[in-house]
Formats: C-alpha cells, sequence, structure tokens
C-alpha cells in the first residue's frame, strides 16, 4: 500500500493509494498487499488497480446542535485525487473544494450498505476536511439532513463499542 501524508493548516491528512481485494471472502475496498491469499479461502487475490482514497468525515447530526462524524473511506478517481492534493495547499480553491466519490468501508449500524455508496462532499471552510454533504441513497440522504435523536445515537453508540469489543 502507498500513501502520502499532506499537512494543512493544523492537521495532517494520511491520503491512501490501495489495490481493492477482488475475493469474494472480503468486501469491496478493503486492502492487501500485492500476491496476497484470502485468509479464509486460501484463494490467490489478484492485484487490481490502484484505488485513491481519502478517510473523510460523514457527519450525522444528533438533536440539540450536537454531531457525530464517521471516518470513512471514501474512493475518487486519479483525477480527483490529484485535484485534491494540488488545491490543498491553495486556501481559496480549497475553501470551495467539492467532489465526489463513493464509500469504500462498512460501519455499524448500516453495515455492507454503506459500500459502494456515491457521496458528494465539500469543505466546510479553509481549516477542515472536506465532510460528506448530500448521497443519492434516500437512506443516506435521511440521516444526513434528519439525523439521530439522543436514543438513536446512544443506540449506535452501544453498536460501535459491541463492535470493537469483538475485534479484541
Amino acid at each position: 500500500m502507498r500513501s502520502a501524508t499532506v499537512q494543512r493548516s493544523g492537521f495532517t491528512s494520511r491520503f491512501q493509494f490501495a489495490p481493492a481485494t477482488q475475493s469474494p471472502c472480503y468486501p469491496r475496498g478493503m486492502t492487501h498487499e500485492a500476491g496476497c491469499k484470502c485468509a479464509i479461502c486460501g484463494a490467490a487475490i489478484p492485484d487490481p488497480p490502484l484505488d485513491y482514497a481519502y478517510k473523510l468525515p460523514l457527519p450525522v447530526p444528533i438533536e440539540g446542535g450536537e454531531e457525530f462524524r464517521y471516518g470513512v473511506w471514501v474512493e475518487v478517481d486519479r483525477d480527483t485525487f490529484e485535484r485534491v492534493v494540488r488545491v490543498w495547499n491553495d486556501a481559496a480553491a480549497y475553501r470551495t473544494l467539492t467532489f465526489s466519490g463513493r464509500i469504500a468501508n462498512a460501519f455499524p449500524p448500516f453495515g455492507q450498505r454503506t459500500v459502494d455508496v456515491l457521496v458528494d462532499l465539500a469543505t466546510r471552510d479553509e481549516k477542515s476536511r472536506p465532510f460528506v454533504i448530500h448521497s443519492r441513497e434516500p437512506w443516506l440522504v435521511g440521516l444526513l439532513a434528519r439525523g439521530w435523536t439522543h436514543r438513536e445515537h446512544l443506540d449506535v453508540a452501544q453498536a460501535l463499542r459491541a463492535t470493537v469489543t469483538r475485534r479484541h
């Protein structure tokens, strides 16, 4: 996996260029080193073309004005990736940056439903990372607009905690 690190106005972003797994046992977007074998079925995983991805926030409003942020991997094409890197340190251009990409990872409570969902992204100001701002998927449009009640947020937090606990 290749990566680049770029610093901007008090935060550092690590960009990944990684081949996405083609194994039937793993979700699309999972990365691997060249020449890998599937740890589940033992099948050789072909080396696909490089994907370009950023880890960016997907904000979910919570009643009362708070916000929960998922860190999602968003795959973009090479031209978009290079355009974002080009404007990264140009405050005026960065402030108005918009682009589209596809979510490359699953996350609770939505699971695989999130993988490959087309999203639009934009910066909120010259000091923040680009945020997911829109999607064409009705369920995600609703989530971005309506968000969660405090009860729903607590339920999601418990699901996330359970996921982390199972991994360790």
